[in-house]
């Protein structure tokens, strides 16, 4: 597998990192974790849209998460009406993610009859296939709202994916010796919250779930400059990356 970083950035991202997403590829297939605003852009840099059909959205009432979505479907329209074909999206997600769908297309009826299918498959505990993915899910802690993190394992490798979440084993599990785990770190370990990572807990999950590699992202002005390899030293013992939009590692 192979994965690229489409946004590291969170709700307060800067000029050089867009808001929250992620690309996984396995050969010709590809799939989207989370499509945060300016991750489309990315997406265009690194693949054909057209070629994705499926989205996976860790939770879906904060835009930084889920706002390039529109952009997303806009262009599979625009690019379908002019001759692309209309092949069917499915978006999974948490409970809820079908009303709330239905109310944004309520509120924006430019996306009604849509010229392709739009399939919404909700998940909580679940186990699926995508292609030549097998995906797993387990509910995570964020605000007390839906919300989920995900498995993801083909040939033999397996990455592990959080989401926004505070300190839960639900991602010890999903991220059983993984290949990759990757994790939100929103705070500061003198200013941790329920809902968000610190430093220290995303050492603490990857060591429990002994994944062989940590990727931290989705970084608030106050954990922009960390040295994650340096703070986590003594802490985590296996390979640290600090995520970098655009960033590609093979899984």
């Amino acid at each position: 597998m192979k994965l690229t970083v489409l946004g590291s950035g969170s709700a307060v991202a800067d000029s050089k990192r867009a808001a929250t997403g992620y690309l996984v590829e396995l050969s010709q297939h590809k799939i989207l974790l989370d499509l945060g605003f300016g991750c489309f852009k990315n997406l265009q840099k690194v693949a054909n849209p057209l070629e994705i059909s499926a989205v996976c959205f860790s939770h879906y009432y904060h835009p930084d998460h889920f706002s390039d979505l529109l952009a997303f479907l806009m262009y599979r329209r625009g690019s379908v009406m002019r001759g692309a074909e209309p092949k069917q999206v499915t978006l999974f997600g948490p409970k809820g993610l079908k009303a709330f769908y239905e109310g944004v297309v309520k509120a924006m009826p430019y996306f009604e009859n849509s010229p392709f299918p739009v399939k919404i498959t909700e998940l909580e505990n679940s186990q699926f296939k995508i292609f030549n993915f097998s995906i797993k899910t387990k509910p995570v802690q964020h605000m007390g709202l839906s919300a989920i993190g995900f498995r993801i394992e083909s040939g033999g490798k397996a990455l592990a994916y959080s989401g926004d979440t505070g300190y839960t084993d639900a991602m010890i599990e999903l991220g059983k010796e993984a290949d990759l785990l990757i994790l939100e770190c929103s705070v500061t370990d003198n200013k941790k919250m329920d809902d968000h990572l610190s430093p220290s807990e995303c050492a603490e999950l990857a060591s429990k779930a002994k994944a062989k590699a940590l990727m931290v992202s989705h970084f608030f002005p106050e954990t922009e400059t960390i040295d994650f390899k340096t703070v986590l030293a003594g802490k985590y013992s296996g390979k640290i990356l600090k995520a970098e939009d655009l960033m590609k590692v093979e899984v």
